[in-house]
């Protein structure tokens, strides 16, 4: 079934020659490219592009395909993130975010990016920069969530407090909803930690993730797994394999090894969900699944990307 935000722009499709879409086909990967998202099946098949008036940024497309959320591309290479807006299938952006809800001034304003739907489709987690441009420290800032009916923005209170910060906030960086929606998977600049929808009982991961010092995650497999790579910095850290860490058990391995992958099938590893992963190869993102692989051209500020949810029959059942 086609959602109404894709159909809707079936006339871009249209004009752009894109191969015709068949009745069995479903979108599985929608990635942005040069401030315009295009949406693929798991083969790459071009289904549909969305273009707005704004060209989109970092962005989340919600589990049923009908809504996008999205802060605009910048033109600054250094700049964070911006005001959020909804995207429905008017194809008209609406501004939903009205700050300032951390700062305690408004200069410089503050800025938001990287959200993440929850698996319900109301609610989205997103995270808040205290400036536009600045290193670490300056720019830090919470998590917050954003109720998309009453467009409510709550700030996750223990992300306001995150241990071993000199500042008591973190870099607030990715954030990534379980499939079960009971937990949120953090990203600061250097380590992970868990929370709950609440903002409560924030978990350090870090010690959990059996590597070097710098480690970030990935994001999930399943609801009890956790994927993530370590290494000595950032650069070194895209180098490994990834691997998994398994909230039930604390046990960590190799994520090849859970999934019957080759090493370097996990290595420059940018995002995984079921049996599709994206990797980087060169400058461009690979997409690679057990249908076959396809390339996507990473240009401008850098490709954004996600999938879309998959079966629980492609999670390994220690992971669900």
């Amino acid at each position: 079934m086609k959602s109404p935000i894709l159909a809707a722009m079936l006339f871009a499709l249209t004009c752009q020659g894109n191969l015709p879409v068949k009745p069995n086909e479903s979108p599985a990967v929608v990635y942005e490219n040069n401030g315009v998202l295009h949406v693929a099946t798991a083969t790459g098949r071009s289904l549909h592009v969305i273009q707005t008036t704004l060209k989109i940024g970092s962005f989340a497309i919600s589990p049923d395909a009908e809504t996008v959320i999205f802060a605009p591309l910048t033109a600054r290479p250094d700049q964070y993130g911006g005001p959020l807006y909804l995207l429905r299938n008017s194809g008209k952006p609406e501004l939903v975010t009205h700050g300032t809800y951390y700062n305690k001034s408004r200069r410089p304003p503050e800025i938001y990016s990287d959200p993440d739907f929850a698996p319900d489709g109301k609610r989205v987690v997103f995270s808040i920069h205290s400036q536009p441009t600045g290193d670490l420290v300056e720019a830090s800032g919470p998590f917050a969530i954003l109720e998309l009916e009453t467009k409510k923005v709550t700030i996750l209170a223990d992300t306001l407090h995150v241990p071993g910060e000199a500042w008591g906030v973190g870099f607030a960086s990715s954030a990534f909803w379980s499939p079960d929606g009971r937990k949120i998977l953090l990203n600061f600049e250097d380590g992970s930690a868990l929370t709950d929808p609440e903002g409560k009982g924030l978990e350090n991961l870090s010690p959990l993730f059996k590597g070097d010092d710098w480690s970030s995650s990935l994001g999930w497999i399943g609801s009890q797994c956790v994927v993530y790579v370590t290494g000595k910095d950032y650069i070194d850290a895209r180098q490994q394999p990834a691997r998994f860490l398994n909230l039930k058990t604390h046990a960590t391995g190799a994520l090849n090894s859970l999934l019957g992958l080759a090493p370097e099938q996990v290595t420059n590893l940018v995002t995984i969900s079921g049996a599709i992963r994206v990797r980087r190869r060169g400058r461009d993102l690979l997409v690679e699944s057990s249908a076959g692989q396809w390339t996507i051209p990473n240009t401008g500020k850098g490709t954004r990307i996600q999938i879309l949810p998959r079966p629980s029959s492609e999670i390994p059942e220690s992971c669900r």
